[in-house]
């Protein structure tokens, strides 16, 4: 994981909004997969560049179904925000 996110994500899709407001208020996602139970914070430069990659109009809720984990392949994952702090 040393050079970006743990979990990648296919091209983007229509959506509704997220990934910038996560990444202005300084938030992070934590991606945790159901399966292997593999678990990575992601912070806002890695949300900012997801959100180029899915479109900056797509949604949060949207993204456990978008993301698959990077150690078993599993798309059993579970994605919910947190403040940075």
């Amino acid at each position: 994981m040393a050079d970006g996110p743990s979990f990648n994500a296919p091209p983007p899709a229509e959506g509704r909004t997220a990934p910038p407001v996560i990444v202005r208020a300084g938030e992070r996602l934590a991606v945790s997969c159901l399966f292997c139970r593999h678990f990575v914070w992601m912070a806002p430069p890695e949300i900012a560049e997801l959100a180029k990659r899915l479109g900056d109009d797509f949604a949060t809720p949207d993204l456990p179904r978008r993301l698959k984990c990077s150690k078993c392949g599993s798309r059993r994952v579970d994605v919910r925000r947190s403040h940075a702090g």
